[in-house]
């Protein structure tokens, strides 16, 4: 994103709207999310903050992914989430932290670290996420690993997850068909 012209910036570049409105959970992941970028808010640029709105179904989930490009601070406004992130610790061993968030909580997933939420509640659950970049990026672990392009072999991926070849090719159909219920 370039910086407009100052004589052409209004008040509009700055505004946000559309938090409010509940985004569309039936999907495999009983999963949606309204991001509001600098590409949806020109006045975000060099800013370095951007927020999302993300709505669960009961049992819905957000898949395990990261941020490239920043931290993030994710708010529950309604529902009970299981959240959880994985960070590299002393001696190159793998620490899960993880916590139940009601309400009112919330949880800072740092920069680059592999994290996700599961609305473990009985209603709709809603939350925001606060990112400290205008465009932080997403990176889904499914996807990255099972429906690269050009895919990845499944005889490399059987080996890498100590899986069958088949087992493989069956979790890059399914990868595939859930990435198409959420291209935009």
């Amino acid at each position: 994103m370039f910086c407009k012209d100052p004589a052409d910036v209004t008040v509009k570049d700055f505004l946000i709207s559309g938090l409010n409105e509940p985004g569309n959970t039936n999907n495999s992941l009983g999963f949606s999310w309204r991001n509001k970028y600098v590409n949806q808010v020109p006045g975000m640029n060099t800013l370095g903050v951007s927020v999302s709105r993300l709505d669960y179904a009961p049992g819905g989930r957000e898949s395990i992914h990261w941020s490239p490009r920043a931290s993030e601070i994710f708010t529950v406004l309604q529902g009970k989430f299981y959240v959880a992130f994985v960070a590299s610790t002393v001696n190159n061993k793998e620490r899960l932290f993880e916590a139940i968030l009601k309400p009112g909580d919330g949880i800072v997933f740092p920069r680059g670290l592999p994290h996700f939420e599961v609305n473990i509640g009985k209603k709709h659950g809603v939350a925001l996420r606060f990112n400290n970049h205008e465009n932080p990026g997403i990176v889904l672990l499914p996807s990255s690993v099972f429906h690269s392009t050009p895919v990845i072999k499944p005889e490399y991926l059987a080996k890498a997850f100590l899986i069958d070849e088949e087992t493989a090719k069956g979790i890059q159909a399914r990868v595939a068909e859930q990435d198409t219920q959420f291209d935009s």
